[in-house]
């Protein structure tokens, strides 16, 4: 069983869980991406910029406990250890107050929380590499999506779904989601 999850600081909050107040500014920076990608376009190379927009309306406002997640996805998710890679890191450092939940039928929550009360102040999402669809774990992240009214913003593929909205969801894990405009 694997026991560290290891992500590049390049990819930190690639795909972040954030309340669904933020939607319309994430709609915004969509589709301000697209038009850059539209206008630079050459042909060939890569033009894409990769953005994630501040939110203004923060995670830690929704006031969830660490151990409510936790809670939420046992025993389908168990906890690793996190520690963050990157140019700018010395080897094996790790987050402060950082945590992983992994389930191998579907990938690895992860993100921190506060030290003083536990409250989640990041929500992130990583894929494994061949990942399978786990109905099991589909339903306990659009049961905590609906319960704490999260949606999922992807700021490399450039897709937000509703974790409330469970042909949503899935529609995002099966890749079929609209693109933006």
């Amino acid at each position: 069983m694997r026991q560290t999850f290891y992500i590049h600081e390049d990819l930190w909050g690639v795909v972040t869980l954030t309340p669904t107040e933020n939607k319309s500014q994430f709609d915004e920076v969509r589709a301000q991406l697209a038009q850059h990608d539209r206008e630079h376009w050459t042909g060939s190379g890569w033009n894409e910029l990769f953005f994630l927009p501040d939110e203004h309306f923060p995670l830690a406002r929704r006031a969830i406990p660490y151990s409510q997640l936790f809670d939420h996805f046992q025993p389908a998710f168990y906890g690793l250890r996190l520690i963050l890679e990157g140019d700018s890191l010395p080897t094996g450092t790790r987050a402060v107050n950082e945590f992983a939940l992994h389930c191998p039928d579907f990938g690895t929550l992860y993100g921190l929380h506060r030290k003083i009360d536990g409250i989640l102040t990041q929500l992130h999402f990583a894929e494994e590499d061949e990942m399978r669809l786990s109905e099991a774990a589909l339903h306990l992240l659009h049961g905590f999506g609906q319960q704490h009214r999260l949606m999922l913003f992807d700021g490399y593929l450039r897709e937000c779904a509703n974790l409330a909205n469970l042909q949503e969801l899935r529609q995002y894990f099966e890749g079929n989601l609209p693109g933006p405009a």
